[in-house]
């Protein structure tokens, strides 16, 4: 049996959808938008960078050692969007900054050209080429990072830099260091770490190398 809506009822439940579904796609550039209070020491950008996202849920992703060698004044910034705070910060720097999903990158001006996921991929194997999973995998010189899934790939995104050093990490495996580009799909072959050791003799007063002890007979 068909159920009657009553009129009163109808319409403002569409209202409703209609209203909660403008906040969603307001909501991105609201968070954008937001203003914050800080105050910055005198340092480098690096410090400047962690004060605001200590002050703040902003997020920004930049190169470490990129920022840690700018110098920056100090500043007081009160109620002021995050994006006027960086346009002050960078003023006559090399740097600028763009906003990719609510995220504050902080890029070289001349490389505003490079494509815009700046994503690497890749896939670590051992000797044998079976998947490593778990491998630790960074940037290197930045908090940026991730792990290997089961099938041994990993995607690190928002990579601030061009160019970049991805370094592979993991317990009893070999470190392993590679260049890469943004969009490189990277095959990694890791070799199992081998700790060489010189053989020891305990003796009832100390303890010698092997070869100490053979020529003190």
């Amino acid at each position: 049996m068909k159920k009657n809506v009553h009129p009163k009822w109808k319409y403002p439940q569409k209202m409703f959808t209609l209203l909660a579904v403008c906040l969603m796609c307001l909501l991105p550039s609201t968070l954008v938008a937001q203003k914050i209070t800080v105050h910055v020491e005198q340092g480098t950008l690096d410090q400047a960078f962690q004060q605001i996202m200590k002050s703040s849920d902003v997020e920004i992703v930049y190169n470490t050692a990129q920022a840690a060698a700018v110098p920056c004044d100090e500043a007081t910034f009160t109620n002021q969007e995050v994006a006027e705070i960086l346009n002050v910060l960078l003023r006559g720097t090399a740097l600028q900054f763009r906003v990719e999903n609510g995220i504050y990158m902080i890029v070289e001006k001349q490389e505003e050209r490079r494509p815009a996921d700046g994503k690497i991929t890749g896939r670590i194997v051992d000797k044998d080429g079976n998947p490593l999973p778990g491998v630790t995998v960074f940037i290197k010189g930045t908090y940026m990072g991730t792990a290997t899934g089961n099938d041994g790939s990993f995607v690190i995104s928002h990579v601030p830099d061009s160019v970049v050093t991805v370094v592979a990490s993991c317990v009893g495996m070999k470190t392993q260091e590679l260049q890469a580009k943004l969009g490189d799909h990277l095959e990694i072959r890791m070799e199992v770490q081998v700790n060489e050791m010189d053989e020891v003799l305990i003796t009832g007063f100390q303890v010698l190398k092997k070869r100490e002890a053979t020529s003190s007979i």
